[in-house]
């Protein structure tokens, strides 16, 4: 403890907090000096802690929701396209079901959200609704791009082998589907503009449309449907389960300002704390050694 009884203390006003800490603390041993100021400031960092999990945790609620529209949004989308392939593939979706459930978690196929919530989710985030809308709608899947082109090309091909023939049975959609196949037929003239109307037919229509005319021009022909089948649930689960964790994530970075926000408003409370503070400890500090 300094030897100071004989003087009278006189503390700069150009002290810091930290600096004064050090004197009134440790220098003339009067921690009770800055109690107030403690106290103030503990109770300062419980509240920004508990703000900042609340903000953390419903941040995670609606990111874990927003996955829950996406995927919900996928089986409005294509529940027609799956449950007409549902009996050659009855056993695997079986099998999935029951693994989820043996998982405790809800199955993709029965996730529910509210219009309510999805309306406010929408609104807070328009610009991540907006790419689960795109992710949805557009199979960005190449092997699938290719498959529709294919098919696209097919359709041409039959129309105008069917107005040109003689009564011949023609091309099959199912043999220009075929992988083994050549993509190209070169007996076909292939011209440009027949590429071009490919191109511009598969980029006309969302694919959930597609997939309904699909299943309406071969209603009768499971074999087609079940080519597009394949290659729709390998984008399911290889692709599109990534952009349903990506839209997770994305809610998640932009809720991060809101913590920042919090951290920047407990920084400004603090300082004003030791604003507040810092000129009633020095008097009270040199009031103790007066002259």
């Amino acid at each position: 403890k300094l030897e100071t009884q004989k003087c009278a203390l006189i503390l700069s006003r150009q002290l810091k907090m930290e600096h004064l800490e050090i004197i009134v603390k440790d220098c003339l041993n009067m921690p009770e000096l800055f109690k107030p100021y403690d106290d103030a400031l503990e109770i300062l960092n419980n509240e920004k802690i508990e703000s900042v999990n609340k903000a953390k945790e419903l941040s995670q609620q609606k990111a874990d929701t927003m996955e829950k529209i996406a995927w919900q949004l996928l089986h409005n989308s294509y529940s027609s396209f799956e449950e007409a392939c549902s009996d050659s593939h009855s056993t695997k979706k079986k099998s999935e079901e029951k693994k989820a459930a043996e998982e405790n978690q809800p199955s993709k196929i029965t996730r529910e959200v509210d219009e309510t919530t999805i309306e406010e989710l929408r609104d807070e985030y328009p610009d991540i609704y907006s790419e689960i809308q795109k992710a949805v709608y557009r199979i960005d899947y190449i092997p699938w791009q290719e498959l529709k082109k294919k098919y696209i090309f097919a359709k041409l091909c039959i129309s105008s082998d069917q107005n040109q023939s003689d009564g011949d049975e023609g091309i099959s959609i199912l043999d220009c589907l075929d992988k083994n196949k050549s993509e190209k037929d070169e007996s076909a003239d292939i011209t440009y503009n027949i590429l071009r109307k490919v191109n511009e037919k598969a980029q006309e229509s969302s694919d959930d449309m597609f997939l309904k005319q699909l299943l309406e021009d071969n209603v009768n022909d499971t074999r087609v449907i079940s080519v597009f089948f394949n290659e729709y649930e390998n984008w399911k689960k290889f692709t599109f389960s990534k952009v349903a964790k990506r839209i997770s994530q994305k809610v998640l970075n932009s809720d991060s300002a809101n913590i920042a926000f919090i951290e920047k408003e407990f920084r400004q409370k603090v300082h004003d704390i030791k604003i507040a503070n810092l000129e009633t400890i020095r008097v009270e500090a040199e009031s103790k050694y007066p002259e």
